[in-house]
């Protein structure tokens, strides 16, 4: 069984990261050697990158450095902070649609069923095209995944009919030019 690779957080999610480790951890049988084993097993496979930058500056009693539960719970705080919901969600009612509103709603929202009704009234009634909003505004069975379906594919849309129209502008533009020195 092969060790998952260094953990390097500018490319990989700490969650990701972590679940192949678990991974390994069941497949080696770790849980089942010393626990300085399997300390010493995570800090290896974790890389000595993270280590030197990360670990270090962690405050562990003598007993807690044996644990290698204790050592995984505290990257996961470091490399996933507690949320701040409170500011999530003004971030989010500040909003007012830009081009990627419904990338921008789709973030972070792990959610329950009154959260997602909640983000996607809140899309439906702060998006400017109104062929979305009317789209939106038509299926009974609207749900949050749906509607960002329905605000990304505008957004394409609305994409592609801008590169078409500056297309369209520079045909324009030489078929005028061309004319033109026909006439001279």
């Amino acid at each position: 069984m092969e060790a998952p690779k260094h953990f390097d957080p500018n490319r990989e999610r700490w969650e990701d990261w972590l679940q192949k480790y678990s991974w390994y951890e069941t497949a080696t049988e770790m849980k089942k050697k010393e626990p300085e084993v399997q300390v010493a097993s995570f800090m290896t496979i974790i890389g000595s990158d993270v280590y030197r930058k990360i670990y270090r500056t962690f405050v562990l009693s003598p007993e807690e450095t044996k644990k290698v539960e204790e050592i995984k719970k505290r990257f996961t705080n470091y490399f996933l902070p507690k949320k701040n919901y409170t500011m999530e969600r003004y971030n989010f009612n500040k909003l007012q649609q830009s081009m990627n509103l419904s990338q921008d709603c789709a973030y972070k929202h792990q959610s329950a069923s009154l959260e997602d009704e909640l983000i996607k009234d809140r899309v439906v009634v702060g998006i400017h095209d109104d062929h979305a909003r009317e789209k939106l505004l038509s299926d009974p069975d609207l749900d949050l995944d749906k509607a960002i379906q329905i605000c990304m594919a505008a957004e394409r849309t609305n994409k592609e009919i801008k590169v078409m129209q500056q297309r369209s502008d520079q045909e324009v533009s030489v078929i005028k030019i061309t004319s033109g020195q026909k006439r001279m």
